[in-house]
Formats: C-alpha cells, structure tokens, sequence
C-alpha cells in the first residue's frame, strides 16, 4: 500500500508538450537529480544508480501513465515509493504538481513524519531544478 508524503507545485511558462518530452524521457533525470550518478535502460525499466548520500543506492524505475499523469514507480534496495507528475495548462502557464507516494513497506524503520520535510524539500529543489532547464530549452 502508498501512503501520500506530499505534493509541491511549480509554475512555468514552458509549455505543456515539452515538461511531457522531458519526464518522459528518464535519461533526463541525471540533468536534474544530482544524486543520480548513472542510469542504464534495460527491458524492466531503468536501473539508477545513485551517490553514497542517497536513501537508496540503487532503484528501478518503471514508466507509467496514470490519471493523466506522467508516473515514476520506483523499486529501491530500501524503500519503494512513485512520484506522479501532473500537469495542467492554465493563463498560457504550465503547472507541474509533483506528489511523492511512499510504500508503506519499507526497510527504514523511521517513522514517515520524520522523513516528510527532508524528502518535500528534497524534491523541490529538483522540481526546480528540472523546471529551469525546461524553461532554458524554449
């Protein structure tokens, strides 16, 4: 079972179609998450590989749709979680609501509302990161 942890919001002016292209394409996460070190695809997915700072060393990601959103399902070594990326065009402005879920089996033996401020800020900060190379790419 998913618990939600969060949802951080970004507003852009970069359309829609190229925040599409950009999540779509995985290989892209090594532009925007400087934890990520490598990424291999392979007939499962996407095997990641990430620094020795990381929650988990080492994932495989799996791409999805799902309520119109663009979905990243991710099997760690230690915890499993998905982030999905939704996407609404509004006043000629793009809006990426990114919401972390996190598997409620897991192998960290923190309680989640410990984990919940470090990872929302975390993942901000790269939301933010990958919206100003989307933008820059205009």
């Amino acid at each position: 079972m998913m618990t939600k942890m969060f949802t951080n919001v970004l507003t852009s002016e970069a359309p829609v179609t190229k925040y599409e292209k950009f999540l779509k394409n995985p290989m892209n996460l090594l532009k925007w998450d400087p934890e990520i070190i490598n990424i291999v695809s392979n007939t499962g997915g996407y095997s990641i590989e990430r620094n020795k700072n990381a929650l988990n060393k080492s994932e495989l990601l799996t791409l999805l749709e799902e309520d119109s959103a663009i979905v990243y399902k991710v099997a760690g070594d230690r915890i499993s979680y998905k982030v999905m990326f939704a996407l609404v065009t509004s006043n000629q402005e793009t809006e990426i609501r990114q919401t972390l879920y996190l598997d409620d089996d897991n192998s960290l033996h923190l309680p989640f509302v410990l984990l919940k401020p470090i990872a929302k800020h975390a993942f901000l900060e790269n939301l933010i990161r990958m919206g100003a190379i989307v933008e820059n790419a205009i």
